[in-house]
């Protein structure tokens, strides 16, 4: 078994050994609070394990909570196949994840990766396009707040899956799973949260988690934006872009904070 406290390897970082497990701990691209997470893997590769971040849960208790989509929202369409060389941020989009959080609010991502199920690409290659995500906001905004509070991704492919053991799509949105698994292990308040994305697959979460949707229009939200017209979808609110989103929450909460 091969225990990764960063989720990939770096060159000159040696594997130590303890029995039967091999382990190593490199260092991340982002510094503190980037939330670290730990992944298992057997032998022959099989993912056996979902990440869970390693933060202090009680600073995030009883916050209502923004989730945002990845692809679409915070960055541009092309590092869904890639690596971090085309992790390209939305403009905006760090100072908008700064702004929720000054306002009070705990912020996530929930984003879908069957790129990984789909063998585009391996799952080492996307946790690092999240640390470096992670490091271009801070660096964008200056501040180191304005990173995520944690990331959670599902990689289920479906029968299109490389390997049996990366079919399961119970967490792949419009499944609320992941936004349970949140709620669960920081103790949210579900009350005025929210998820923004660009897809009705990312609405569709928000409603069936029980929060509210929030459309933008990068990404694909301009399609989606039509699809959902001619489909009434009720009780969305559509912005221009992530910015614009984290404005209109926090201006239509102010008697909150």
């Amino acid at each position: 078994m091969l225990l990764s406290l960063s989720g990939h390897g770096r060159q000159g970082v040696s594997v130590k050994k303890e029995g039967l497990t091999s382990w190593y701990a490199a260092p991340s691209l982002c510094r503190d609070p980037h939330p670290l997470v730990i992944h298992q893997l057997q032998k022959d590769g099989q993912h056996i394990c979902t990440e869970e971040p390693l933060l202090d849960k009680a600073t995030l208790k009883d916050k209502p909570v923004i989730f945002l989509d990845r692809d679409g929202v915070i960055n541009t369409l092309h590092a869904y196949t890639t690596g971090p060389e085309e992790m390209i941020l939305i403009p905006g989009a760090a100072q908008a994840v700064k702004l929720l959080k000054e306002a009070g609010y705990a912020v996530m991502v929930n984003t879908n990766q069957s790129c990984i199920g789909l063998g585009y690409v391996p799952e080492s290659v996307v946790q690092l396009n999240h640390e470096y995500m992670c490091y271009l906001m801070a660096k964008e905004a200056d501040d180191l707040n304005a990173q995520p509070d944690a990331i959670f991704y599902s990689i289920g492919a479906g029968s299109k899956a490389i390997h049996s053991s990366l079919e399961d799509m119970s967490q792949t949105k419009p499944s609320p799973s992941l936004l349970y698994k949140a709620f669960s292990i920081f103790g949210l308040q579900k009350e005025d949260s929210w998820m923004i994305g660009d897809r009705k697959g990312d609405l569709q979460c928000g409603k069936n988690g029980g929060l509210r949707p929030l459309l933008v229009l990068t990404g694909r939200g301009n399609e989606t934006a039509d699809e959902i017209k001619r489909e009434r979808f009720t009780g969305l609110i559509i912005k221009r872009d992530l910015l614009s989103a984290a404005e209109f929450i926090i201006n239509n909460n102010k008697s909150r904070w």
